[in-house]
């Protein structure tokens, strides 16, 4: 989780240590939102985990979930920002090569070599529903 903290923060150009720490700068306020967003919501990485991870509580981080579900909701440019940082962060983890579909007889590899790095778009979460009912 750490190597991709690491990874994640750096294309936000800010660093863990600040994701972790309680500043209030606008600037990490927003990454933070970000990592919550995109981790909890479309790479599947439980509130628990990433408040482990940042030595954070799980309420906080939280918080940090359901303020970018209600930005992006609400603001354009958050969810471009949202949407930009997924593909970047998907980008950066292509050095796992495509298995071969073309053969009958091939053989593709467990879970555990070829994580699931980008879930489907047609995937709802939880607060995606919860917004469409407009509650």
């Amino acid at each position: 989780m750490s190597s991709d903290l690491r990874r994640v923060s750096s294309l936000l150009g800010v660093d863990v240590r600040e994701l972790a720490n309680v500043q209030r700068d606008p600037r990490v306020v927003e990454a933070r939102e970000l990592v919550g967003g995109l981790g909890v919501e479309r790479w599947e990485v439980g509130v628990k985990a990433l408040a482990d991870a940042l030595g954070k509580s799980r309420d906080g981080v939280s918080l940090w979930v359901r303020r970018a579900a209600r930005r992006r909701s609400e603001d354009e440019a958050f969810a471009d920002r949202l949407e930009d940082l997924d593909q970047r962060l998907a980008a950066s983890f292509k050095k796992w090569p495509a298995p071969d579909r073309t053969s009958a007889s091939v053989s593709l590899p467990g879970p555990e070599r070829y994580p699931r790095l980008v879930p489907s778009p047609l995937r709802f979460t939880a607060a995606t529903v919860y917004m469409q009912r407009g509650r």
